[in-house]
């Protein structure tokens, strides 16, 4: 519902963003922000968490499993290092196989780790006490009266030999555990086997020791046999996460042990194929570990010091670590353990989506709180903005009394100052208008009085001007008849030679001195004909209230510049005035001064009454424009 209002309040106005819009987006924007950061960066400490407690769980393990396959792998050789002393002193005799007998019970009853003791002699003499369980125990017997056949008899819980269980034929020096003792000269490992029993088809592995006199002359190898489904249960008893898993490898890539599954087949397997490679483990981990590891280090024979390191495998990322275990006998295996970050993300993913829906909760809690607080806010400037514009529309159409706007907004402190303020605004502007429109209806009245009379003025002035013409027009020919007559006579005297030369020189400036006021009566009587004249004179009156348009008056204008030269209307005529007139007449026009106007135009000399005639007839037309285009075209002019 809100996106819509939204929507539509823009589409109202386009190209520009709503007070509202304005006010919620960036307080959505910064909440989005804030919620985005808290979750990305709790999702990144929860995930550096998980790392950590990751790696230090891997690391326990590792340590866990060294030292316990160290304890196990240490026992037995601590075991035959006491038995070689007591041997080598004469505390142990390895030729009476009765007292080897009850010696090895009594050794496998304290080893619980132990799976069986025995002692192959260079004469192929063999004897040897197995742990079949924990209450049931067998005796290996083969003498040399006995070879090849080795005879198995069930103990009794005193150690005790009872029945005979089975004949096997056997011959210990073909026998892994007693070929390496014989080769190395010294305490070592056997590879990995499969026992001989046909009842105990476990795999193993037999710490050896041969056996030396005192003239150090080989007598036999002593072996313990270790299983490795003992380290496999070990494996699975540790708890790494719900589907981390731990295995033990060769430097071959042959699997020693692992915590999924028991290794030892239950059949009998020749030495060819006695050992699970780990590529080729069902156990997809192992075998993906394992490939990467060769491909990381080139081969398994490289991992020297231990390692950690992060993989992909079944569609997730599992965490690796890599320990060596050796004990400088020949044992030289590596420890593996790999835990899926997926064990320990399952908490932080949950809490992830708590996280994030708490997050869109309070986004949506926050917008809609924004929302409120927006409209709360926009709406008093909403009305504030139609208040504006209402007054303008009012000032517009002259509606004073519509002029003031009382507003009422509560809630904010500044927005009611606002309001108070532009209630008082609103009053002071209605005044100031009623006041503007008595004060424009005032000036108005006046206008028009003056007006009438400056019109009734005109009329008389005009009246007593025609007047005037008609009186010069009808006098014209009163005042040029006795002086036609006078110029007349003078002429002829002046013609009779016979007349003194002074008097001639009189009557020629009696002739002078009669066509000059001839030729000024005649420049009298051509402007009163101007006035009389039923046809208009290009000079003729123009006035306001003529029906003639002002294009009538420009051409009339046009026709005084357009005089010949030496007509006494030429455009040169205003060239003969003075330039402070000049000078006087423009800047009169500039400031619209009638009055300097007309004084100026009655200092204009007799004989240039073109010029002073164009002016009135521009002053009665308000052509204030053109005398100052005029004046200041004759202002530029080059000095003399």
């Amino acid at each position: 519902m809100f996106a819509k209002r939204l929507k539509s309040r823009l589409a109202r106005f386009p190209g520009k963003a709503p007070l509202q819009t304005i006010l919620v987006v960036p307080f959505l924007f910064q909440i989005f922000m804030a919620v985005g950061l808290t979750g990305y960066f709790s999702l990144r400490n929860g995930q550096r968490a998980v790392n950590d407690l990751a790696s230090q769980v891997s690391g326990e393990i590792s340590a866990r499993i060294e030292q316990h396959v160290r304890d196990y792998i240490d026992q037995p050789h601590l075991v035959h290092q006491v038995q070689r002393i007591a041997a080598l002193h004469g505390h142990l005799d390895l030729d009476n196989f009765a007292a080897l007998e009850h010696y090895f019970w009594d050794q496998l009853q304290q080893f619980d780790s132990f799976s069986s003791i025995y002692f192959g002699n260079r004469q192929g003499e063999f004897i040897g006490v197995q742990r079949r369980d924990q209450e049931s125990f067998v005796l290996w017997w083969m003498q040399k009266s006995d070879a090849p056949e080795r005879k198995t008899y069930r103990l009794d819980s005193h150690g005790k030999r009872g029945e005979l269980l089975d004949t096997q034929t056997y011959d210990p020096h073909d026998r892994p555990w007693y070929k390496t003792a014989l080769a190395s000269g010294k305490p070592t490992w056997s590879p990995i086997y499969q026992f001989a029993s046909y009842d105990y088809d476990h795999l193993g592995i037999t710490p050896a020791v041969p056996i030396y006199n005192e003239t150090n002359e080989f007598q036999g190898v002593l072996a313990i046999d270790l299983t490795l489904f003992q380290i496999s249960d070990f494996l699975r008893q540790l708890d790494i996460s719900p589907s981390g898993q731990a295995f033990i490898l060769q430097r071959s890539g042959n699997i020693v042990a692992t915590s999924v599954t028991e290794e030892a087949p239950n059949r009998p397997l020749d030495l060819a194929s006695q050992d699970m490679r780990a590529a080729d483990n069902d156990e997809s981990l192992v075998q993906r570990a394992t490939q990467y590891l060769i491909a990381e280090f080139g081969n398994l024979h490289r991992i020297n010091t231990p390692h950690q390191f992060t993989s992909h495998f079944k569609g997730q990322q599992q965490l690796v670590k890599v320990t060596p275990l050796s004990d400088g006998r020949g044992l030289d295996w590596l420890i593996v353990v790999i835990i899926p970050k997926a064990d320990f993300m399952a908490e932080i993913h949950q809490n992830t989506q708590t996280t994030i829906l708490l997050c869109l909760g309070a986004l949506g809690l926050a917008a809609t709180l924004g929302a409120f607080t927006a409209r709360w806010i926009a709406q008093p400037i909403h009305r504030l903005s139609r208040a504006s514009q209402a007054i303008a529309q009012n000032a517009r159409f002259r509606r004073p009394q519509d002029l003031v706007q009382n507003l009422d907004i509560q809630g904010v402190q500044e927005l009611e100052i606002l309001a108070q303020s532009f209630n008082q605004m609103s009053r002071q502007l209605q005044s100031t208008f009623t006041t503007l429109e008595k004060t424009n209806s005032a000036l108005e009245t006046h206008v028009e009085q003056r007006t009438a009379a400056l019109q009734q003025a005109k009329e008389e002035a005009d009246a007593a001007n025609r007047a005037k013409s008609k009186f010069l027009a009808n006098m014209s020919h009163e005042l040029r008849t006795p002086l036609n007559a006078i110029l007349g006579f003078t002429q002829l005297i002046l013609r009779d030679k016979s007349i003194n030369p002074e008097h001639q020189a009189n009557l020629g400036i009696v002739n002078r001195s009669g066509e000059r006021l001839l030729a000024l009566i005649n420049e009298l009587l051509a402007m009163s004909r101007i006035d009389a004249l039923d046809k208009p004179h290009p000079l003729s009156v123009i006035s306001p209230s003529s029906k003639s348009s002002p294009y009538a008056f420009r051409k009339a204008q046009d026709a005084v510049l357009d005089l010949p030269q030496n007509s006494v209307l030429h455009p040169g005529a205003l060239e003969a005035m003075p330039d402070e007139w000049i000078t006087a007449l423009h800047q009169a026009a500039i400031q619209v001064d009638a009055d300097l106007i007309t004084h100026l135009i009655l200092q204009i000399p007799k004989d240039n009454f073109a010029l002073a005639q164009l002016l009135t007839e521009l002053l009665k037309q308000y052509e204030y424009d053109r005398i100052m285009e005029l004046t200041a075209v004759n202002k530029q002019r080059p000095a003399p």
